[in-house]
């Protein structure tokens, strides 16, 4: 009762723009009263305290847009390279752990609050950062729930015609992991590879420590598969009459398409042949447009 009322006084006090967040804090009581909740213990500097972190962080994904935001802790992506005379326990983990960390605080779809001293950071660490934009707010259901000590086959759910799933692998050995894509198109995203065209149950070897960020795209003679910028896109895309038209998502992004014949740029895109036995295109905007136009060119 007198926690609630502090925070009853705290939130009678502050103004409309302020986010109050709690933080090793008891959940249940500062229900109403908190915006942010942290879901979990603290982030440390080395791998094995991020499986801790997601055991509480992914089991309690009904909390977040529900009661309040959840907070999985902050995000670190530096190792120790890139720490200074300041720092008193530097970062341990790989970039391939720093990559499944970020990959699982977007998966909470939760707050995402940064830690690193950014001119310290690497060029592709703050490419790391800038996959996690546009910020996902939905919560990945795990799939796995009952069957794992930490969720790891997670169910962030559909956007557009795209269904987007990740698998992580939290322990030391290389692990097989069973996902139903039905018949989409499926495309991994750390590895920007097209790995084909579902057709049911497929199974996915992970690497230690690693994670899988996979799209499932419904089929179409011309579909966008994929994206190289973001890790949880909503491909705006609409298919008729053998032309595509779509949206990037940000600026200079390239994304890939899928076609049943060769296709050509229609509008506002420079397209470019992948793989041409797969059918795989890479499509990339002229000038500052956002949006393009694809058509089959036979």
């Amino acid at each position: 009762m007198n926690y609630r009322e502090g925070l009853r006084l705290m939130r009678e006090a502050m103004t409309e723009d302020t986010v109050l967040l709690a933080c090793t804090a008891p959940i249940g009581p500062s229900i109403g009263y908190a915006d942010g909740m942290r879901t979990s213990a603290d982030i440390f500097h080395d791998w094995d305290c991020v499986p801790r972190l997601f055991n509480r962080n992914l089991k309690r994904y009904y909390y977040n847009k529900t009661w309040f935001c959840t907070d999985p802790d902050c995000l670190i992506v530096r190792n120790a390279e890139n720490e200074d005379e300041q720092c008193m326990r530097p970062c341990i983990r790989t970039d391939a752990e720093n990559r499944t960390f970020a990959t699982a605080v977007m998966a909470t779809g939760g707050a995402m609050i940064l830690s690193d001293k950014m001119p310290l950071l690497h060029e592709y660490q703050l490419e790391l950062l800038s996959y996690m934009y546009p910020i996902n707010t939905q919560a990945a259901i795990p799939l796995d729930l009952m069957d794992s000590e930490v969720p790891g086959k997670l169910d962030l759910g559909r956007r557009g015609n795209t269904h987007i799933f990740v698998l992580i692998n939290w322990s030391d050995a290389f692990k097989k992991v069973k996902l139903d894509v039905g018949n989409g198109h499926i495309f991994e995203f750390w590895s920007q590879s097209y790995l084909g065209k579902g057709a049911g149950v497929k199974q996915f070897e992970i690497k230690p420590h690693e994670a899988l960020v996979l799209f499932v795209t419904d089929d179409a003679p011309i579909v966008a598969v994929g994206v190289n910028d973001c890790l949880c896109p909503r491909i705006e895309q609409r298919f008729e009459n053998g032309l595509l038209e779509a949206r990037f998502i940000k600026k200079g992004e390239k994304v890939y398409v899928i076609a049943k014949a060769p296709i050509e740029a229609a509008e506002g895109c420079e397209v470019q042949a992948v793989c041409e036995e797969q059918g795989l295109y890479a499509v990339t905007p002229l000038g500052e447009n956002l949006s393009y136009k694809v058509r089959l060119s036979v």
